[in-house]
């Protein structure tokens, strides 16, 4: 009697009896009363949170061992000018205009000055603490660092809530954070890297939004992710094309979600686009208060006289060579955008799977592709136009990495990686940029060109490296060796995790 009593009792508590529905944590039982599984418990919950700090503390103390802060060439150091005019004086109009004379303004895009607005207000803090020892614009420049690590965290986040597994997800943060030029241009002031950060945080809150039960949720989600593809416009206005398609792109995603009534696609549909309507009228009424016309962003002046070349089909065959450099530079951009375009449908990758979004963001991809190939001046900063192309591919370093865990679970994932962050490792110290990081001056001397560097040279107003020494060399290794440590302990971390169903 005891020994059928006991198997009564087991069979009451296995996770494979019909009736177990009966108990309050089964998903069964929230299959049939519409309620949802319980949390996972707070140690699980807490595991994706440590890898993200470590992701954020790791990869922002790798850029900081090869940062410059300010400087770098006119046009950088222009942005600076707007952001600390901007947000200290209220005012974007050049201070050195001449008397009697209308104001003059910068010509440049205004969403990084924008978005450095706690690092300026941090600097100018320090500045005035410190007695003019740490200038405004050393802590202000720091924000493009900052906002390359944020940009990893996002795109980690993307593929846990897409369903990657957490170790799929490190591993594309890191191959986008050090496997390509974005190394050197966190290295400097520019607006490229902000523009990554906002294309993720776009994509990352329409997961959220897609996902979110409630529909007030979905639509503040959907308003963030609006303000994402504000910003990936505003950061550098030529990117305004890819921010439309991919707008569209998450518009017709919505379309196709058949689990939520037409009238809650209809509220969210009308939240997408609010932020950047707003940021645009914004743009257009200062346009016009500073050059008359809503459409005038400063730069018709040096193009007017020649505006049928600027951009034209004839330009075409000479900049496809920049295309190629590209690709060789960055060779695993293709590859994830090709897997994740062409991707199998039923694929278990929550939201990066709708057929809207893949058809916006190949389409995105072409239509910026072709703006630039058509510009007349793309060979001058070849790579560095090409950035936002990166961050869009990026997402399909996910839908690669969940192959590679298929295809070759043991060594897949870390030996792809190794050999692409070294082929990265030379393109960064041959220079993406002007401001190589290791180079020797016509003397044979070893120079550096980091902010840790010796003062610029006596009569010169812009450095481009001093002679390296020891000293700098241990800064180095204090910055980037705890980097690599914390990068390290994330990514075991992340294997330690198991599938997504386990996190």
């Amino acid at each position: 009697m005891r020994l059928i009593l006991n198997k009564v009792r087991k069979r009451l508590h296995s996770k494979t009896f019909p009736l177990c529905f009966l108990r309050p944590d089964s998903p069964s039982k929230a299959r049939y009363k519409g309620f949802m599984p319980p949390a996972p418990p707070a140690s699980a919950q807490a595991v994706p949170q440590k890898i993200r700090l470590l992701l954020l503390a790791g990869v922002l103390l790798v850029y900081l061992s090869v940062w410059k802060g300010e400087g770098g060439y006119a046009d950088l150091r222009e942005y600076m000018d707007n952001a600390e005019r901007m947000w200290l004086r209220g005012d974007l109009s050049d201070p050195l205009t001449p008397p009697g004379e209308p104001k003059q303004y910068n010509r440049f895009s205004l969403g990084l000055p924008f978005l450095s607005g706690p690092f300026v207000y941090l600097g100018a803090a320090v500045e005035k603490l410190s007695g003019g020892a740490a200038g405004t614009r050393g802590l202000a420049a720091l924000a493009v660092p900052v906002y390359g690590a944020l940009a990893c965290v996002l795109l980690y986040g993307i593929g846990l809530h897409a369903g990657f597994s957490a170790r799929a997800s490190v591993w594309a943060a890191l191959l986008f954070g050090l496997g390509g030029p974005i190394v050197s241009y966190t290295r400097l002031y520019y607006a490229e890297v902000a523009l990554s950060f906002c294309l993720f945080l776009g994509l990352w809150a329409h997961l959220r939004a897609r996902q979110a039960p409630a529909t007030a949720n979905a639509c503040a989600w959907a308003l963030l992710a609006g303000a994402g593809l504000a910003g990936v416009a505003a950061c550098h206005y030529p990117n305004a094309l890819l921010a439309g398609i991919l707008g569209l792109a998450f518009a017709g995603a919505w379309f196709q979600d058949g689990a939520r009534a037409w009238g809650t696609r209809l509220k969210i549909l009308a939240c997408l686009p609010a932020v950047p309507a707003l940021a645009g009228l914004a743009l257009l009424c200062l346009n016009y208060s500073h050059y008359g016309h809503p459409l005038r962003t400063g730069y018709h002046a040096p193009h007017e006289n020649f505006a049928g070349q600027v951009f034209s089909p004839a330009n075409m065959p000479a900049n496809l060579a920049w295309f190629g450099i590209w690709l060789a530079r960055v060779p695993w951009a293709p590859l994830a955008l090709g897997v994740w375009i062409c991707g199998r449908r039923g694929e278990p990758h929550a939201g990066l799977n709708a057929r809207a979004l893949r058809a916006g963001v190949a389409a995105a991809f072409a239509a910026q592709l072709g703006f630039w190939l058509s510009f007349h001046s793309f060979p001058m900063f070849g790579l560095r136009y090409q950035m936002p192309l990166r961050a869009l591919a990026a997402p399909g370093l996910l839908v690669l990495a969940a192959w590679l865990e298929r295809a070759w679970p043991a060594r897949g994932l870390a030996l792809s990686g190794a050999a692409l962050f070294m082929w990265n490792l030379l393109g960064v110290l041959r220079g993406d940029d002007s401001s190589q990081i290791v180079f020797t001056d016509p003397l044979g001397r070893v120079c550096c060109y980091v902010w840790y560097m010796a003062p610029a040279e006596p009569g010169r107003t812009e450095g481009f490296g001093t002679p390296a020494s020891l000293a700098q060399l241990a800064v180095f290794l204090a910055l980037a060796l705890p980097g690599v440590a914390l990068l390290v302990a994330a990514a075991r971390r992340a294997r330690a995790a198991g599938p997504p169903a386990a996190q």
